[in-house]
């Protein structure tokens, strides 16, 4: 399998995602159960239930068993994910959240210290595990059949040096989770938009490099369900900055030009809310000053998001410096 993994370029999409968005010539895990999960003893868990949102027109809150959020470094992607886990959570399904990085985020937005292999109880019941590669690849080769009687070592060689095989058994994990009874829902905090493209496209990408047999079949089962917006949905996360908004149209445009996915939610995260006065309500002093850059900032926001295709905005949370406590605070805004 060659799908190399390309280096950025500008706006920090990577140059195969970009490419994989111009027509091509096509060639002729280990599963988890509830019993395994570790319960901690702080929780956030208020038990509500609230009426489930509109998800037409624009998707909201995808309703897929499988959500892959990205966006750029640093817009909030572990604080949306975290949200949008609690909100399913709240209608009482059985909702794993998945991190593809170290999921520090991830457990700080979910009331847990860290996070492992194994999935672990956050608030509100949300199931959370961090990704591991080595664990992916041999749950891999063992859904279909094939050895895994190496040392452990030797898969995490494998994993990081041969190109594309780190990309497909980890887009392979993320589906197989999704189509595992244990869970009702399964959100992904992803990869950053300059690094997700190529793991997204790996199926299509190897799909093309085998033209037969059991790889190639394997690679477009995976492509399929990835383009299947019944299955996956991709929810892009932003903050109203222009160099992040920009980035985030990118993906999405190049995502639906490459086939990837028809199923995407732009969020914009840390809204600004209107101060409820249209002029400065005082003549000097800091009071003026705070209400004068207020409204300067709120302009400039609007303006960046004229032309947005926005499906949901969530706000600038002040006052704030618990991850678990924003994430609920969130959810809160996704689920009303």
């Amino acid at each position: 399998m060659n799908a190399r993994r390309a280096s950025p370029s500008r706006g920090g999409i990577p140059r195969s995602f970009t490419a994989a968005a111009r027509p091509a010539n096509r060639s002729t895990n280990a599963s988890t159960s509830n019993a395994a999960i570790d319960t901690p003893s702080r929780r956030f868990d208020r038990k509500r239930r609230p009426d489930r949102p509109s998800l037409r027109s624009p998707i909201v809150l995808p309703d897929t068993r499988l959500i892959i959020v990205t966006g750029k470094g640093g817009v909030g992607r572990s604080a949306v994910t975290a949200a949008i886990a609690r909100v399913r959570a709240r209608r009482g399904e059985r909702v794993l959240a998945m991190s593809m990085g170290s999921g520090f985020g991830l457990a700080s937005h979910l009331g847990l210290e860290t996070l492992g292999p194994k999935p672990q109880r956050g608030d509100e019941r949300v199931a959370a595990l961090a990704l591991d590669p080595g664990s992916a690849l041999k749950g891999y080769l063992r859904q279909r059949s094939l050895p895994t009687r190496l040392p452990a070592r030797i898969f995490g060689v494998l994993v990081q040096t041969v190109p594309g095989v780190r990309d497909i058994v980890v887009v392979g994990e993320l589906v197989h989770e999704s189509t595992l009874p244990s869970w009702d829902a399964v959100i992904v905090d992803a990869h950053p938009t300059g690094q997700i493209g190529s793991s997204l496209l790996a199926p299509s990408v190897v799909e093309q490099l085998v033209p037969a047999g059991r790889i190639h079949d394997q690679a477009e089962s995976l492509r399929r369900t990835l383009a299947d917006p019944s299955q996956v949905a991709i929810v892009v996360v932003t903050t109203p900055e222009e160099l992040a908004l920009n980035e985030a149209r990118t993906f999405m445009e190049l995502a639906a030009a490459s086939g990837l996915t028809t199923a995407m939610s732009l969020v914009v995260n840390r809204v600004l809310s209107s101060p409820g006065f249209t002029s400065v309500p005082v003549k000097s002093g800091p009071s003026a000053d705070a209400a004068r850059l207020h409204l300067e900032l709120l302009s400039a926001q609007e303006r960046l998001l004229a032309s947005a295709p926005v499906a949901e905005r969530l706000p600038f949370i002040f006052g704030s410096d618990h991850p678990a406590l924003v994430a609920d605070r969130l959810a809160d805004g996704l689920a009303s």
